[in-house]
């Protein structure tokens, strides 16, 4: 128990020291592409713009290892797009914090099988439903997937 709660103390320290370093502000949108499935992070990054739309954002964080989706998300958004690298406890230790506590309104972690109650990987597997369907309708909560024909 007390590990567990150190490890949300030092998800808050970070976050606060991740805002005020970078200004992250109210209108600002978070993704944290997690490299847990490369086809989420992807779609993730192609439906970047449709997200930024839906929750009215100025400006987007993209916190992530892999430098070619950083440029496929800067040519896909119409507003700034920022770069941020973060270890692998670095991303764990945010995660669990907001898992713990929603400090912030907009942000998308591209985990599917964490924490162990998420449904999205389950979906995955039992199928129905492919990885372009989980980004916009689970992560980015968009109404449609957009540009996908209705059958």
């Amino acid at each position: 128990m007390f590990r567990e709660t150190l490890h949300v103390l030092k998800g808050n320290f970070l976050w606060h020291y991740l805002k005020a370093r970078h200004g992250i502000g109210e209108r600002s949108a978070l993704l944290i592409l997690t490299g847990e499935n490369e086809k989420v992070d992807s779609y993730a990054v192609q439906y970047l713009q449709a997200y930024v739309q839906r929750c009215k954002a100025d400006r987007v964080y993209v916190w992530t290892g892999q430098g070619g989706l950083f440029e496929k998300a800067r040519k896909a958004c119409s507003i700034p797009v920022r770069r941020f690298r973060m270890t692998e406890k670095q991303l764990r230790l945010l995660f669990d914090y907001y898992c713990f506590y929603r400090f912030f309104p907009n942000p998308v972690f591209t985990y599917i099988n964490q924490p162990k109650d998420n449904q999205l990987g389950k979906l995955l597997l039992r199928g129905g439903v492919d990885e372009e369907e989980i980004v916009c309708l689970g992560l980015y909560n968009l109404r449609i997937v957009p540009g996908k024909n209705k059958s």
